[in-house]
């Protein structure tokens, strides 16, 4: 895969150091990982740092709600609820809920 650079240059992930289209460009370099679409991408298809990322994001979104989890006035079934569309949607999806 190339992905334009900005100076002219292209920057490349996925190909063997020594191929012939990564000696043919000018102004080419190996990406180790970059992130699109809101997830990351490895020369190596490894996701343990996406999933890393995303299960941090889903406990940060989890303590921002704490005085819902402690109020005793909200009905157990609505904290599910909410922990269905709040938390665990972060930690599918990357995306707030």
């Amino acid at each position: 895969m190339q992905l334009n650079k900005g100076n002219g240059g292209q920057q490349t992930i996925g190909r063997a150091a020594g191929s012939e289209s990564c000696r043919a460009a000018v102004g080419t370099s190996r990406l180790q990982s970059f992130k699109f679409l809101g997830s990351y991408k490895t020369a190596t298809g490894d996701c343990t740092k996406d999933i890393k990322i995303r299960a941090a994001l889903a406990r940060q979104k989890a303590t921002e709600l704490i005085n819902i989890w402690k109020d005793r006035n909200i009905n157990t079934v609505l904290k599910v609820r909410v922990m269905k569309q709040m938390v665990w949607a972060v930690f599918l999806y990357g995306e707030e809920g």
